[in-house]
């Protein structure tokens, strides 16, 4: 149930504008045309430090810097891509993250699970043409 008249965000802001003007609350509340303890309490309102919703689900292990250097030092070059993570990864320089992640880290940066399919090479007739 509302208390009352709600505030548009430019009522707000007239009301807070206003307020840094040096306008008392009771002045405020005249030239707007509405009640003083409403407009202490938009004032407090917009005085408090505002609130941030809280983040959904877990946070994720690889921020986007760390995941970028993952995949960076995972696909140096193409003998690299070729093999394995396993083959390839080394606790020091992939921070002891878990294959299951480094996966997903690669998925997210758009590299698929499979390897690219091998283009039939040009032969001199199509190269003329």
């Amino acid at each position: 149930m509302a208390r009352g008249r709600l505030f548009t965000p430019f009522d707000q802001g007239r009301i807070y504008g206003l307020h840094e003007a040096g306008y008392s609350q009771r002045e405020i509340a005249e030239r707007l045309n509405t009640d003083k303890a409403t407009i202490g309490r938009v004032l407090k309102r917009l005085e408090r430090d505002p609130r941030t919703p809280p983040r959904r689900g877990r946070p994720t292990v690889l921020i986007t810097s760390k995941r970028q250097r993952v995949v960076d030092r995972l696909t140096l070059d193409a003998f690299r891509r070729k093999r394995r993570i396993e083959q390839i990864a080394d606790p020091e320089n992939l921070d002891n993250h878990d294959i299951k992640t480094i996966r997903k880290a690669l998925l997210k940066e758009g590299f698929s699970r499979h390897p690219a399919q091998r283009k039939p090479l040009l032969s001199e007739r199509n190269k003329a043409e």
